[in-house]
């Protein structure tokens, strides 16, 4: 597996898996991923395996902090480290960005998505009523800080 930044030919594939992965109302646009990939402010990772992309991270960076706006992996992909490796690498890429913050948020119910935020240094810091549309859900805010 390889993790490395978006190309133009990955918009499509990407909104495949953003049907796939997320209900319709928490759902990115075809359009919202073109602008993640041609606004400077953003950066997406893409987890690709045998030619295939089976995940991708989209971060939107200003100055030291960053928010993850989407993380996803293919299904038939899921419970082989692809979600952790996506992370490794945006550590990465924050250090040479200067990025000292990543927050993130998460339905207070994705049990996965909040275990695997939490093994890899994410706390919780607040709760964000009814974040969530269809079904209507809190959502939690994440935050790992990296420089300590």
């Amino acid at each position: 597996m390889i993790i490395r930044g978006m190309k133009e030919s990955d918009i499509m594939p990407l909104y495949a898996l953003e049907e796939q992965c997320f209900c319709p109302s928490d759902r990115w646009s075809m359009a919202d991923i073109r602008k993640a990939y041609e606004l400077e402010h953003f950066f997406v990772l893409v987890a690709e395996e045998a030619e295939e992309i089976c995940g991708y991270c989209i971060v939107y960076a200003v100055m030291d902090s960053a928010d993850i706006g989407k993380i996803a992996v293919a299904t038939k992909a899921r419970g082989k480290g692809i979600a952790g490796n996506l992370l490794e690498h945006l550590w990465k890429v924050c250090a040479e960005r200067g990025i000292k913050d990543v927050i993130l948020e998460v339905r207070a119910s994705n049990d996965a998505a909040r275990c695997l935020y939490t093994k890899y240094g994410f706390e919780t810091i607040s709760l964000r009523k009814d974040y969530y549309k269809e079904p209507m859900e809190h959502g939690l805010t994440m935050q790992k800080n990296l420089s300590e």
